[in-house]
Formats: C-alpha cells, structure tokens, sequence
C-alpha cells in the first residue's frame, strides 16, 4: 500500500520556468513532508538553475543546489532544467515506490544531481563548499551507518 500523496504543477513566466512537487510523509509523521523545486531564472546577466527541497511544515529549506550560465548559453540551461526535473521526479518516484524514509531525500538528490553539468555548478565564496561538491558521496547514508543492516519498520 502506498501512502505518499502526489501533487505537482510546473508554471512559466516572463523570465522564470519553474516545476514543484509536494512529497507527503510516508508513515504519518507530522514533519515529513516535503516540497521541491527546480527553476530556471533568466535576468540581465545571467541564467540560474536551483533545485530546492524544502520541509513543508517548518518552511526550513533542506538542501540547495545552484547552476549559473551566461545569457548566450540558454538552451544548454534549459536542457539541465529539463535533466534537473527527470532526476527529482524519477527520486520521488522511488521513495514512494520502495518507502524510502524521508529524511534521506536530501542525500538521493545531491547523489543523483552528482554529475549534472558540472561544468556549470555555481560556486560559493566559501572554500569547503566548493571541495564538498566534488565529492563523491554514498546514495543512501543509511548504509554507511547499518551497513546493508538498515532495520525495516513496517510502521502500521
């Protein structure tokens, strides 16, 4: 049985293209759901990609990830805003299927996103984020913690 709810919508602006998907709790925990979103923001100078999971409840934003282009460069953009999509969607997807526990959300996406346009991943003025990006990390951190151990709960 499944008990993730699905809602998402995608919208389109003058300079802004954006895709969002709520992502319901699996086991009725209050504070389990959450929101992503990915947009494409064109301004004068530049064209960004974001992908954003926030936790619904709190409004707390979870996890960011930034690709910056320059104006010329926009069909390269639009077709990671379009990867960018298929990625989150294809994650949620597999957490509603297999009850992948939420809080681990964060942790697919940054795995799954790992190799998109790297060329293009905006980086920060501070030095330990941009090393923490080129990182190779474990798609599930449950298993760096239980191993291939992780305990089942059935939860209902």
């Amino acid at each position: 049985m499944n008990w993730f709810k699905k809602s998402s919508f995608e919208y389109s602006e003058a300079n802004q293209d954006g895709w969002e998907e709520y992502f319901g709790d699996i086991q009725r925990y209050g504070m389990d759901a959450y929101s992503c979103r990915v947009t494409h923001t064109k301004t004068k100078k530049k064209i960004t990609i974001c992908i954003t999971l926030s936790m619904q409840q709190m409004g707390t934003v979870m996890w960011q990830k930034f690709w910056r282009y320059d104006v010329d460069e926009n069909p390269i953009a639009f077709k990671t805003f379009k990867e960018a999509k298929k990625i989150v969607s294809e994650i949620l997807e597999d957490f509603r299927e297999n009850e992948i526990p939420n809080t681990t959300l964060w942790q697919y996406l940054r795995n799954g996103t790992q190799d998109l346009d790297k060329e293009h991943i905006a980086k920060s003025g501070i030095p330990q984020i941009n090393w923490a990006n080129d990182i190779v990390y474990e798609k599930d951190a449950r298993e760096q913690i239980y191993g291939k151990r992780y305990p089942y709960f059935d939860g209902f």
